[in-house]
């Protein structure tokens, strides 16, 4: 939801000694750039949100004039607010995403020379083990529709990696044959259309079929996934809601901590199928659905690091008194 800007009613924009700009309301700011921002909508709308929080941190702090020293001191305060590096950029990319409109405007970009943070390239969850992760799968009850909508969730987890973001957006009619083999069209991360697809193995198949013919009487263009609150019936299940679900599953299983969440299950996934493949980048390349390989070598890499420790071999070395090094 979109936050209203608060009681501020206009701010000033410029750089270091230089006043040249007018003053913008920050009603038009806000709708201005919501009407010709190119980005998608889902970017869109979380822009929306952190320009509001923004323009809310000024309201408070009674900041009428903006300039680089004003965003270097909000970027501390997102620091002091937010541990993680990756949240601070993310309400960073918003407001420079917002500089960037008002520089077509003619206004300076006092962003321009904002720098975010630097993040790990590294994962900071972990995966599940398989055998959590078969223990979760045997425990979950497929008595009533929404047991069976959940299961067949977790599946598509567990066994194709799906993001919480894909399985928002499918739709019935994205399940297909090709080839003799089930399928689903996918709508990714960053993209526009659903041309992508995976394959959906026997188990998936089974639990998805069992869903829908509890859930019955649905019409190929509605969502795959639906609540079934009685105040929403048949809306589109929302990301928030997955999450809500896999960490439940994740709670009852005692599996849940800081470093397991529900995308650990994606995450579960890659690296069972590198396991699978003898760490055959490729394949797991295809089934992440990653456009840069480097992203697949970063699971393999961490899921060696720990299988393959270099300090494994130093302890074996040390512990054997009978080694000796070659001179050199």
């Amino acid at each position: 939801m979109i936050k209203e800007a608060s009681s501020l009613q206009s701010i000033t924009i410029y750089e270091d000694k230089q006043n040249l700009n007018p003053k913008l309301d920050t009603n038009f700011i806000l709708e201005d750039y919501k009407h010709n921002i190119d980005v998608e909508d889902e970017t869109k709308k979380t822009y929306l949100y952190v320009i509001s929080y923004f323009i809310d941190w000024l309201n408070d702090n009674n900041i009428e004039i903006v300039n680089r020293e004003v965003m270097l001191d909000y970027k501390k305060y997102l620091k002091k607010k937010f541990t993680s590096n990756c949240t601070v950029n993310q309400y960073l990319a918003g407001v420079r995403s917002l500089f960037k409109h008002l520089e077509t405007l003619g206004i300076n970009n006092v962003m321009s020379t904002i720098k975010g943070l630097k993040q790990s390239k590294n994962h900071k969850r972990l995966p599940l083990t398989k055998e959590q992760s078969l223990n979760i799968q045997d425990n979950l009850m497929r008595d009533t529709l929404l047991e069976k909508r959940d299961y067949a969730i977790y599946q598509l987890c567990l066994r194709n990696g799906l993001r919480e973001i894909e399985l928002h957006r499918a739709n019935v009619e994205d399940i297909d044959v090709r080839n003799n083999e089930h399928i689903l069209y996918l709508q990714g991360k960053f993209e526009t259309d659903k041309s992508t697809y995976i394959v959906l193995c026997a188990t998936v198949m089974e639990g998805l079929n069992d869903y829908l013919h509890a859930r019955g009487n649905y019409q190929p263009n509605e969502p795959l996934f639906i609540g079934l609150a009685t105040n929403k019936p048949g809306t589109r299940l929302t990301t928030r809601s997955i999450r809500r679900t896999l960490t439940k599953m994740l709670v009852d299983n005692n599996c849940k901590n800081k470093r397991i969440t529900p995308h650990s299950l994606r995450h579960s996934a890659i690296t069972n199928l590198s396991k699978a493949t003898n760490n055959n980048v490729m394949q797991a390349k295809i089934f992440a659905r990653h456009a840069d390989i480097s992203s697949t070598m970063i699971y393999i890499a961490e899921e060696e690091r720990a299988i393959n420790a270099p300090e494994k071999l130093l302890e074996k070395y040390l512990n054997d008194r009978e080694l000796e090094t070659t001179a050199i």
